[in-house]
């Protein structure tokens, strides 16, 4: 029997997920369900926290010292309906551009501490699900800091890329344009590369 996992799921609401011809926001909220309600039938004893990024509201740890417009909506505990339920209600207000790696480094930091606090132990696998198109712009200016922080917590990323086909010209290196998606290219190299 696998251990206990410590999921933070990262749910980009911005404004790139929330326009287009398709709203990629709703796959988004579709996939997250599922995930969640998996843990619930199948996993009941791990750990999920649903994290927003890209929200007009801010509440978290960290956010006298500026990481804004990221709402914590459910602490991390044993997963229940209350996520579910929060999503099925959820109406889109974006923000300002979201940025996923500020929104990585809130996760690992509820991470470290629910470690510290003892409510999760270090044999606890970690994971943090990063939900996003990669349609907004990024500032990585702490990605390697961060990137080191996975290796020594022994987290891991999974991205679950909503319409990145859409991105694919910018991926291949031609005519990008400064979002998020040539950044979670990259991390993702580094992050498969440790």
């Amino acid at each position: 029997m696998a251990g206990k996992e410590a999921v933070v799921i990262l749910l980009d609401v911005g404004p790139s997920m929330c326009s287009g011809e398709t709203v990629p926001l709703e796959s988004a909220i579709k996939a997250v369900n599922m995930l969640i309600q998996q843990k619930i039938l199948f996993k009941p004893k791990d750990y999920i926290s649903l994290v927003l990024f890209g929200t007009k509201e801010t509440r978290n740890d960290l956010q006298d010292e500026g990481y804004e417009n990221i709402f914590v909506v459910t602490d991390l505990g044993v997963p229940d309906l209350n996520s579910v339920r929060f999503l099925d209600e959820f109406t889109p207000d974006p923000g300002p551009s979201s940025d996923f790696v500020d929104a990585i480094i809130v996760a690992m930091d509820m991470l470290i501490e629910k470690q510290k606090q003892g409510v999760i132990k270090p044999a606890f696998q970690k994971r943090i699900f990063l939900v996003t198109n990669g349609g907004d712009e990024v500032v990585d200016e702490a990605l390697d800091k961060t990137l080191a922080q996975f290796q020594k917590m022994n987290t891991k990323l999974n991205i679950i890329g909503i319409d990145f086909d859409e991105y694919e010209q910018d991926l291949d290196g031609s005519d990008t344009d400064g979002t998020d998606d040539e950044l979670i290219s990259e991390f993702s190299v580094e992050e498969s590369s440790k």
